[in-house]
Formats: structure tokens, sequence, C-alpha cells
């Protein structure tokens, strides 16, 4: 349901995982969200019933079956001894591999970077860009320098745990970090003029190019289409946020006021394939009047088909950058 997690119903072993600091951060309504998919991932995989369960002598459940064991494991801090300081630890190869798969939004209320992240890890030009950002920096140190930002972060594993850091894959982790020591607490995420769009700040963060935006309702389906066809034939990043709850119609198959990464469009069919950074834990939808997926399909990972004209009206926000 939508009963906010906090001290009550969360465990003690969840608790004990995560930095003090970190606390406040769950009020977040982004890592709410997160948390809830994570939780109902878990009952789900365990044949827990939840609320309003239709078996026999079911009781309501709570999220508190659930312990920090339970959550995706985290990628292993470690750095090979043999790098020389300034070497790449990651190839763009390496990235590949993992894909966007490797990016997993969590304690992080930062949906509007994790999403452009993930377009740049499933593009070949993106994933050499990203094995560029990272270096050695000594025994016990990564350093994260971003596209045209002369600032260099050095990532230790104390610093990740800090700021609650844990992707799948290190090289996620480490840029990830970087990006929250850049905007702590988002500051700075609407750019120096404070009224900039967070998604066309991610995106030119993480690519060093500005970002193009587009409002999908602004404008019509061919020149949305020919927008999102651009850069997905190209094979450049873009992504996508939603409108807040209210403004979305129904029946509402998005998350409200979340970022997206689009990764594919079937123009002829006019089905544009997007994934939540949520990955896993995403939040499943289904338009049950569409048993042929002409509209909407639900996939894994967080991943599902939308179809133009509900995408029009479900997103906000349209950005995309040539790299």
């Amino acid at each position: 349901g939508s009963q906010e997690l906090n001290e009550s119903n969360l465990p003690a072993e969840f608790w004990a995982a995560i930095p003090k600091d970190m606390k406040k951060k769950i009020k977040d309504p982004s890592v709410q969200m997160a948390l809830r998919g994570s939780f109902k991932d878990y009952q789900k995989k365990m044949g827990v019933t939840t609320e309003g369960g239709s078996k026999k002598g079911d009781k309501k459940t709570t999220v508190a079956s659930a312990s920090a064991k339970d959550y995706p494991a985290a990628a292993k801090f470690k750095i090979d001894s043999s790098m020389r300081r300034g070497e790449y630890p990651f190839s763009a190869e390496d990235i590949a591999r993992d894909g966007a798969n490797a990016i997993d939004q969590n304690i992080n209320p930062n949906c509007w970077f994790e999403a452009s992240m993930a377009a740049l890890a499933e593009l070949p030009r993106g994933q050499r860009l990203l094995s560029t950002m990272i270096r050695h920096g000594g025994p016990d140190t990564y350093i994260v320098r971003f596209p045209g930002d002369g600032v260099e972060y050095k990532i230790t594993e104390e610093q990740m745990k800090k700021l609650g850091i844990n992707d799948r894959a290190l090289w996620a982790s480490l840029i990830e970090c970087a990006q929250v020591m850049k905007f702590p607490n988002n500051r700075g995420a609407e750019g120096s003029s404070g009224e900039e769009s967070r998604l066309a700040v991610g995106l030119g963060c993480i690519t060093g190019c500005k970002a193009q935006v587009m409002t999908p309702g602004e404008v019509g389906l061919q020149e949305l289409s020919s927008f999102i066809a651009g850069a997905v034939s190209s094979k450049n990043p873009i992504v996508c946020g939603t409108w807040p709850d209210e403004y979305i119609p129904s029946p509402r198959l998005v998350v409200g006021q979340h970022a997206y990464t689009i990764i594919g469009f079937d123009a002829a069919r006019k089905l544009v394939t997007v994934r939540n950074p949520h990955g896993k834990n995403s939040r499943r939808f289904n338009l049950k009047s569409d048993t042929r997926h002409e509209k909407f399909q639900m996939m894994d990972n967080g991943i599902f088909k939308i179809h133009l004209s509900i995408f029009q009206k479900s997103f906000s926000q349209v950005c995309r950058s040539f790299i």
C-alpha cells in the first residue's frame, strides 16, 4: 500500500545496515517507492501475502518481514593493486557487459541522474564515456571526473557507505557517489539559475553536452516521434520524466514525478521502450483491457513498452543529448 515506511514498520536489521545521516532520506517519495517495490518483490518471492490477500485466514502483513540480507547485493569495493595511479580500471566492455541493469536507484532521490547513467550504459559511445570518468586514485581510492567538469571526486569505500551507495556494479556506484557529492541533497540539480530541468542537468552533467528538452504535451505525435527516434536510431542518450500523479490520466501506468530512460522505439507500432532506474524493484503496472499488448506491456527489470499516445499524456518532459 501507500503506508509510509519508517522506524515503526521497517526491520531493525535495515536500520543497522544504513548510515545514520541517510535515515532522513527515507521520507523522500522516490525512496519510499523504491523501498516498497523492494519489499513487494521479496514478499512475492517468498510467497508472503500482501494486504487484501485472497487466501482463507490471510492476515494483513507488514514490510517488517524482510531484512537487510534480502536486498540486492551491492558490488564490493575493491581495487586492483597492480594498477598505477591515473589508470582506467573499467573498460567500455566491462560497462557494456553490465549495461543498465548495473544501476538500481536506492536510498538517494536521484532518478533524474540515474536514468541518464542507465542511458549511457546501453550505448557504445556512452559506455566509452563512462569508462573514461573513473581512474585509479591510490591504494584505497578511485577518482571520478565528469566530462567538462574540472572537479575530481575522490571515492573511498567509507565514502560510499556513508552516502548509502550500493549499485550492482562498482563502476555505477562510483559514478553515483560522485554525483551525490557534486549535488548534495540535490542542491544544484536545477542548474545555476535554479529553474532548469533536473533531467537536463543530469544528462548534461554525465555527457558534458547540453541537453535538448521537449514537452510532449506541447507538440504533435509526429514531432514527438521524430524527437525520440532521432536519439534512439543514432544511439544517443534520451531520458524522460513523468507528471505528478494527479495530472496523469487514468489508468495510470507510470510512477508520478519520476525519471525514466528510453531504451528503444518502434516507430511503426508507435511503442516506446522505457526503463525505470529502480530496476528489478520497480513498481509493476498492467493495462488489463490491452490483452494483445498493443498499448502497454510490462516486462522485467523495470522495463516496459508504452504507446506514444499514452506516453505523450503521462510524461511531462523528454531530454536527449548528442554525444
